[in-house]
């Protein structure tokens, strides 16, 4: 079944239609394909969304209402309107970014996205940002088995979140970055082998907005830079591995006092940074729209870099058991595509990538054992990153055939 919006901004809006379910369906041709709650206003509960396919669209399923409860989006294909032959840039109109907005934006609690297929849009998965946290929303979500392609800005951004929200077994290819959390209000939020490849900015951006409250597990990220500024407070990094797309990377953490662990993760030629941030409030930035809950940056000279690990590791104590490893970890992988005048915005399509670890290479036995994490692992100890040697991929997009 079909319904064609006619270039409707609006093709089903269900803010008052608790516990319906949308199965089987093509949404083509207009703005908002389900409009499910707005924001301070009222919308629905209980949406189930599965084995649709949503096409010429600028929003698949939108509600910006934190009283949203338990949606269920499952088995869908996004294909948005945005460029095909390449990332466009962050803004102006020459960039075409708002052809397609978002494919999925939740605000409230209890709600599952998983096994979507996404492409084209500006950001795949948005937890709505606007200070939902404070009202209780951003709570007991999960995003699992996504399969992300060509997005300019976020593939899953949870940024406004709370607490006990699960980003587990995502794969992000092409993407401004793959994982947004900025902020965090307190958490945990759970990052659990996602796989990132190809992304143009931060492959975790976790350094604006002072977030906190973050855990990582064996994900997989290759991009320009792991993170950009050590602006963050509480987390957790085990068994990653973290490979820039070209020589210029960096990963940044802030300096002693704010609860960081990092152990365990491999990294590829990068430069290890230490932000040293003041402990007091920090500043609202009145620059920025006021909305936005960013903070004034530390200088540059606040940061102290180290080229090499194990300087890093003896000025700060983290990355005991880190290792620097290439892209020889992986079976056949290889970097990014480098800019040049005559291609400046290369990419490599989903299928040419294949984040499997060579069995012989530097990330195989690496990590350390995680309850309920890593259980049944091979070998001596876990292997590094999203992939374990031996094990079967993950099944990334819908099940069966999809739409």
């Amino acid at each position: 079944m079909v319904f064609d919006g006619a270039g409707a901004d609006t093709l089903f809006n269900v803010m008052a239609a608790d516990y319906h379910t949308f199965e089987g369906i093509t949404f083509r041709n207009c703005g908002y394909a389900i409009f499910a709650g707005q924001q301070r206003a009222g919308g629905c509960v209980g949406l189930t969304v599965r084995n649709c396919r949503f096409e010429d669209v600028r929003d698949g399923i939108f509600t910006l209402w934190n009283g949203a409860r338990d949606f269920y989006i499952a088995d869908n294909v996004f294909v948005g309107r945005n460029a095909r032959d390449g990332l466009t840039g962050w803004g102006g109109p020459e960039d075409r970014f708002l052809k397609s907005n978002t494919a999925i934006t939740l605000q409230g609690a209890g709600h599952a996205v998983c096994r979507n297929s996404i492409s084209y849009f500006w950001q795949a998965y948005h937890m709505g940002t606007a200070f939902q946290g404070f009202d209780g929303g951003g709570v007991s979500c999960d995003i699992y088995n996504n399969d992300l392609f060509m997005l300019i800005d976020d593939g899953v951004e949870v940024d406004g979140c709370s607490r006990n929200v699960r980003v587990m077994r995502n794969r992000v290819i092409e993407s401004g970055s793959p994982i947004s959390v900025q902020p965090v209000y307190g958490g945990p939020v759970y990052f659990i082998r996602n796989a990132g490849y190809g992304n143009g900015r931060s492959g975790l951006k976790i350094h604006e907005a002072w977030p906190s409250g973050m855990v990582f597990y064996h994900n997989t990220i290759i991009a320009r830079q792991a993170v950009g500024r050590g602006c963050y407070t509480c987390a957790t990094f085990r068994n990653n591995l973290f490979l820039p797309s070209s020589d210029k990377g960096c990963i940044a953490f802030p300096s002693d006092g704010h609860q960081i662990s990092a152990d365990y993760d491999g990294y590829g030629p990068t430069t290890f940074r230490v932000t040293k941030i003041d402990g007091a409030a920090p500043i609202m930035d009145k620059s920025r729209n006021p909305w936005w809950p960013l903070k004034k940056y530390p200088p540059n000279e606040a940061n102290t870099d180290y080229g090499i690990l194990s300087e890093f590791q003896q000025a700060t104590g983290y990355e005991s058991h880190g290792v620097m490893v290439d892209y020889g970890v992986f079976a056949a992988l290889q970097p990014p595509p480098q800019k040049t005048p005559e291609n400046p915005r290369p990419f490599r399509s989903a299928q040419e990538i294949n984040f499997q670890l060579n069995p012989a290479g530097g990330a195989v036995d690496r990590g350390v054992a995680l309850p309920n994490i890593n259980d049944g692992f091979e070998g001596k100890a876990p292997d590094l990153g999203a992939y374990e040697v031996g094990q079967p991929i993950p099944q990334y997009g819908p099940l069966g055939d999809g739409q």
